[in-house]
C-alpha cells in the first residue's frame, strides 16, 4: 500500500513553505531597505538647503553666523586704479573653485546663501563688487548711479580678483559662476581670453536686453544723442537715486527679495539704483558684440534660462548658447530672472543642476 503523505514529503514541504516565508520576508526587507535608501538620497540632496518657509530665521542663524565666521574679505587695485571689493569661503578640503561674477546692482552679501550651499558639498566660493557697484570705486560723485564707458573695463576688475585672490588659493577645477550681467561680461571675456576657466555657468544670462516698448537700435541712437551732447552721466529718463523701495520683478519668492531689499536698506553705500546713458550705450553694445564673438566659446557651458524674464530676452541666449562650442541650455519656463533666488521648488532644482555640472559637466 502506498501511502499518499509520506513523512519524509511532509518534512520536506515544511522546509519548502519556511524557505518561501523568509524569502518572502527577505523580500519585504528589501523593498523597506529600498525605499530608505531612496529617502536617504532625496534628503541628502536637499540637506543643503534652506527652505522659504524658515528663511528668515535662518539668514539670521545660519547665514550671517557662517559668513562671519568663514568669509575673508578685503579690497585689491586693478591696473588702471580701481578699487575691488571682495569675499571670499575657501574651503580647506574643495574639491572645486567657483568665481562668482555678479549681475547688475548686487553686491557680494547677496551671495551668502549659495555660497553656505556650496560650503555643504566642499566647494570654495569667491566673489568681488565690480567696479561701480557695492563696496567697489565708484566712478561718478553721485555713487548710486550705474556707470561705465567700456565693458573690457570690467576685464581689468575680474583680471585683478583672479590673479591676486582666486589663483593663489585654487584647490581643483576653477568654475565661473555668473549671472545677467556677469555672464555678459564672462562671455565676452572668455572669447578674448578662452579657457580661462575649466567650466562656466551663466544664469540669466545678459545676452539680449529688453528694451521695450522701443526697440533696441532706438535707444541706442538716443543714447548715443546723450553722449554727443554730455549727458552721458545721466541717468535715463524714469530713473534715479535709491528711494528705499525696490520693486519685484525679480523672483516670486517674496521671501528671499524682502531679505534683500532688508539689505540695501541697511547698507546704502552699497547700492546703485540709476543706469546712465553710458552703461546703457556699452551694455547694448556688449550684447551685440557678444553675439558676434559666440563661436569663440570654448569651456563647456550650463545656461539657466528664465522662461518669465522681465530684464532680458531669450532671443539672445538661444543665440550664443547654439553657437558657443559646447553649451547646454536648460529651461525654467516658470522663473523669473533671478533663478538662484527663486522659490524652493525651481531653487533647489537649479542648484542640483549647478552641481551636477561642477561635478559630471554633461
Amino acid at each position: 500500500m502506498v501511502l499518499l503523505f509520506d513523512p519524509s514529503r511532509v518534512s520536506k514541504l515544511k522546509k519548502i513553505l519556511v524557505y518561501l516565508e523568509d524569502l518572502s520576508l527577505f523580500k519585504v526587507w528589501c523593498i523597506f531597505g529600498s525605499l530608505t535608501c531612496m529617502m536617504f538620497v532625496f534628503v541628502s540632496e536637499t540637506a543643503w538647503s534652506i527652505s522659504e518657509e524658515g528663511y528668515v530665521e535662518a539668514n539670521q542663524t545660519i547665514l550671517k553666523p557662517f559668513a562671519e565666521a568663514n568669509g575673508i574679505e578685503g579690497k585689491i587695485t586693478t591696473k588702471d586704479n580701481q578699487t575691488i571689493a571682495y569675499r571670499y569661503y575657501d574651503h580647506p578640503e574643495a574639491r572645486a573653485t567657483i568665481v562668482i561674477l555678479q549681475g547688475w546692482t548686487e553686491h557680494y552679501d547677496g551671495y551668502v546663501e549659495f555660497a553656505y550651499d556650496m560650503w555643504q558639498q566642499k566647494i570654495s566660493t569667491f566673489a568681488f563688487d565690480w567696479r561701480g557697484q557695492g563696496n567697489s570705486s565708484r566712478p561718478l560723485p553721485d555713487t548710486y548711479k550705474s556707470y561705465v564707458t567700456d565693458y573690457n573695463d570690467y576685464f581689468y576688475d575680474l583680471d585683478a580678483f583672479l590673479e591676486q585672490v582666486v589663483r593663489p588659493r585654487q584647490k581643483g577645477q576653477l568654475v565661473a559662476m555668473a549671472f545677467s550681467m556677469g555672464a555678459n561680461i564672462l562671455s565676452l571675456y572668455e572669447s578674448q581670453k578662452p579657457n580661462t576657466f575649466d567650466r562656466m555657468i551663466m544664469i540669466s544670462p545678459m545676452l539680449d536686453l529688453k528694451t521695450d516698448p522701443f526697440p533696441q537700435w532706438f535707444v541706442w541712437v538716443v543714447a548715443k544723442f546723450q553722449e554727443l551732447i554730455g549727458n552721458v552721466d545721466e541717468c535715463v529718463w524714469g530713473q534715479g537715486p535709491f528711494d528705499g523701495k525696490t520693486p519685484n520683478m525679480s523672483t516670486d519668492s517674496e521671501i528671499r527679495f524682502d531679505e534683500w531689499r532688508k539689505l540695501r536698506r541697511d547698507k546704502p553705500e552699497t547700492v546703485i539704483n540709476g543706469t546712465t546713458w553710458s552703461w546703457t550705450l556699452a551694455s547694448l553694445e556688449a550684447t551685440w558684440d557678444m553675439r558676434e564673438q559666440a563661436s569663440k566659446l570654448e569651456a563647456p557651458i550650463l545656461m539657466l534660462q528664465a522662461g518669465d524674464d522681465a530684464f532680458v530676452r531669450t532671443g539672445g541666449q538661444d543665440y550664443v548658447c547654439n553657437r558657443a562650442k559646447a553649451c547646454l541650455k536648460m529651461v525654467f519656463p516658470k522663473s523669473k530672472h533671478a533663478i538662484l533666488a527663486e522659490g524652493d521648488r525651481i531653487r533647489n532644482k537649479a542648484f542640483r543642476e549647478v552641481l551636477d555640472f561642477i561635478e559630471h559637466g554633461y
